[in-house]
């Protein structure tokens, strides 16, 4: 008896790494039972997410695209999407709140100021200085004439972070496209932080666009979260900045990576130039939610033929 329940355990140990083995071929995604919300409920410049709600939805996960803030404690992530409307009082509060708890993840992403359609010190950074981040959007908008698909504002970022967390979420990364996208400073002390050559503690730079890239003024606006035209220095812009906020994770872009449109989530610009945009928001949500979703996989592949492997074991030692 003791033989067989040592085998048992044995076999239940294979089974298991095998499930594993299956899980991570079969997905890049290695999170399940998350609940993330996209917030649509402030004019985003962006409106397709269905490649990313499709990807994380067949891995477990549950995504809901958002109006209001009312049900927000129910989610594990808040993805707001270049949003163009400004939040309330009483919405930011919600948001810090919610954002206040362990293990939450939110992802603010931006947009150039293309024809003045997307101003970020409106709406994004009050955002951002609400729940106390030490990022900024700049207003203005990166162009590259030569890393690009296709036109100059199809930026191809190719300057991946090396930091603690750039050298885990950037494997197998060298290449994100960001369809009209600004960059990300910093602000601590009341004093404008370039984050391509000073550093804040709790913040890392996950991403950068390349030396060719520039600042361009479209809406000539003329505000301070103009800071890197006012610097009058091209290129490295951050593109990709994650903040520490001890418990929970704050990630700020400058485009909506998670979208769909213009394939900015997925493995090809829309003109053809490979890109591992998929890549990198599946390892960087990843990194942050390291679950692994086995029940599954175990139950319709694995389980079953550790049923079969006991029977016959078990048949095998009554006929002795």
């Amino acid at each position: 008896m003791k033989k067989i329940l040592t085998t048992l355990f044995l076999l239940f140990l294979v089974t298991e790494q095998i499930s594993f083995v299956v899980l991570v071929q079969a997905s890049e995604i290695r999170l399940s039972k998350k609940k993330i919300a996209i917030d649509i409920g402030h004019s985003p410049m962006h409106i397709t997410y269905d490649l990313f709600k499709t990807d994380y939805l067949e891995s477990g996960n549950i995504v809901d695209e958002i109006e209001n803030f009312t049900n927000i404690n129910d989610y594990d992530m808040l993805l707001i999407p270049a949003s163009r409307i400004n939040y309330t009082s009483d919405e930011m509060n919600v948001i810090k709140t919610w954002f206040s708890n362990p293990d939450k993840l939110l992802w603010i992403a931006g947009d150039s100021d293309y024809a003045g359609q997307f101003i970020s010190h409106k709406s994004i950074n009050p955002l951002l200085e609400y729940i106390d981040s030490k990022l900024r959007l700049d207003s203005g908008a990166v162009s590259d004439l030569y890393s690009n698909d296709g036109t100059g504002y199809r930026v191809i970022a190719t300057n991946p972070g090396t930091g603690d967390i750039g050298s885990v979420v950037n494997e197998g990364v060298e290449r994100l496209l960001l369809h009209g996208p600004t960059a990300v400073y910093g602000m601590e002390n009341g004093n404008f932080v370039d984050l391509r050559t000073q550093t804040i503690e709790g913040i890392e730079v996950l991403f950068s666009y390349n030396e060719s890239a520039e600042m361009l003024d479209q809406d000539y606006s003329n505000t301070e979260s103009d800071f890197y035209i006012s610097l009058d220095e091209k290129g490295n812009y951050p593109a990709v900045v994650y903040e520490d906020f001890g418990e929970s994770h704050l990630i700020v872009s400058g485009e909506v990576l998670f979208s769909t449109y213009k394939n900015m989530y997925g493995e090809e610009g829309e003109h053809g130039s490979p890109i591992q945009g998929k890549l990198f928001v599946n390892n960087l949500l990843n990194y942050f939610y390291k679950t692994t979703s086995l029940p599954v996989i175990f139950l319709i592949i694995i389980g079953p033929l550790s049923v079969v492997a006991i029977i016959a074991l078990y048949i095998k030692q009554k006929k002795r």
